[in-house]
């Protein structure tokens, strides 16, 4: 699976393998930060493209967690829409939906941030435990 631009793809495994490397050359406990993907283009607040995308990447997660890979958290790019240098507001990263138009900037929640709320809450994804001892 690809997200909407070419430059990102969907690499779960390759996250998993990255993990494990760190830990049998380093062995120090990693905080993964900036992991995510832009919307589909026709996406809105249902950004089923990012779920999958969260999805399999925490999974990867879990399993680096099984591999005893010191994994001490995870956070999501982004937690709303916002300016990217080459794109400006036309690339939604966001697990929020920014109205720019709206001097307020109003700010909801997309599908998957309520996935993500949902992981967090409960530590787990879909049978695997993502409570990291580090």
């Amino acid at each position: 699976m690809n997200a909407s631009d070419p430059w990102v793809y969907y690499t779960p495994f390759g996250l998993r393998k990255l993990l494990n490397y760190i830990k049998n050359q380093y062995n120090v406990p990693v905080l993964i930060t900036e992991n995510g993907c832009m919307d589909n283009y026709d996406e809105d607040l249902n950004d089923v493209s990012r779920v999958g995308y969260l999805r399999g990447h925490l999974m990867a997660i879990a399993q680096a967690l099984q591999d005893d890979v010191k994994v001490m958290g995870h956070t999501v790019w982004s937690l709303m829409d916002n300016f990217e240098w080459n794109d400006g507001y036309s690339t939604k990263f966001g697990i929020h939906r920014v109205n720019f138009s709206d001097p307020d900037r109003a700010r909801t929640p997309k599908a998957s941030a309520g996935f993500y709320a949902n992981v967090a809450k409960s530590k787990m994804l879909e049978g695997f435990s993502i409570n990291s001892k580090y």
